[in-house]
This record gives structure tokens, sequence and C-alpha cells, in this order.
């Protein structure tokens, strides 16, 4: 079954929309937030091998992009681990958690590194 981007577009839509909702709120409410994203997706993820990596990038953007989007309009800092990402944009290996979705401890701690270099940049 192919979906028009029109579909994909209201599909995310309505997906995000408590999530948005929720960032609104803790913007409304004077909240310190930042954001950490999923890790990106990993190569043997049955979505790579049903779709192709490109495809799966594509509805990972479509779906993140929104978001992203509302983020940077209230101001919060998304904690992106850039280093974590191999050349096809994929999670690396030594990132993998137990299943092929989430991350690993190594990961972990390169998240709590980031959110403590932030909470140090605020609270200076």
């Amino acid at each position: 079954m192919i979906l028009s981007q029109a579909v994909i577009a209201q599909i995310v839509d309505d997906l995000q929309r408590q999530v948005v909702a929720f960032y609104d709120w803790l913007h409304e409410h004077n909240l310190i937030f930042a954001v950490v994203p999923s890790p990106r997706p990993q190569r043997r993820h049955a979505a790579i091998e049903a779709l192709g990596v490109e495809r799966v990038l594509r509805l990972v953007e479509s779906f993140e992009q929104p978001v992203r989007a509302k983020l940077k309009d209230l101001g919060c800092p998304i904690i992106d681990l850039p280093d974590t990402v191999d050349g096809d944009g994929l999670l690396r290996e030594e990132y993998w958690g137990l299943d092929a979705s989430h991350g690993n401890v190594a990961y972990g701690n390169l998240v709590l590194e980031q959110l403590d270099r932030l909470r140090l940049r605020i609270t200076a």
C-alpha cells in the first residue's frame, strides 16, 4: 500500500498533537525543559530491511520535523548525539540496545553527559 504525503502528514499530525500540546503546556507554565530525541534507527530494525534506509529515514524526518520546529519556536534545547550516527544516518552498532529501537548504556551515558553540560550552562 502506498500512502500520499498528505496522508502521512495527517498521520504524523494526529500522532504528534498531544506531544506538541504537552510542550506548549510546559512553555506556558515557564518550566525549563530539554528534549532528548529517540536514537536513530538501527540497521537491524525490520523496517530497514522492509523499506530500505532512505525510506525509513524519510519517515523518521517526517515524524520528527514538526515537533523539532515547535521546539525551536519555543527555544527548547534538543539534545542530539550526532557522533552516535554512522555514515548512512543510522545508529552506530556500538550504541545498539537489547532491542532494535533503543540505545544501550553507553548511549545513555552520552545523553547524561549532554544533559549535564546543558545544566551547567543554565545554572552558570
